[in-house]
């Protein structure tokens, strides 16, 4: 099984937990539970967090038809 690795990154104006969970293909729950001390209402630019990006699959917003 392969090891997760994580980045490390640096908060910048604009962004959102929510554009970097897009970004980064992983959810805004994950950067959540990776980053305890993190007030998504409140990120500081310059704030270093970090996140395990979802290489395995791709995360949709589109609801699957049962």
């Amino acid at each position: 099984m392969g090891e997760l690795s994580s980045i490390e990154y640096v908060i910048k104006p604009g962004d959102t937990l929510y554009s970097l969970a897009r970004k980064y293909n992983t959810t805004v729950e994950m950067l959540m539970n990776t980053n305890l001390a993190l007030e998504p209402n409140n990120l500081r630019v310059g704030q270093k967090i970090y996140i395990f990006p979802n290489t395995n699959k791709t995360i949709s917003n589109k609801r699957m038809p049962y």
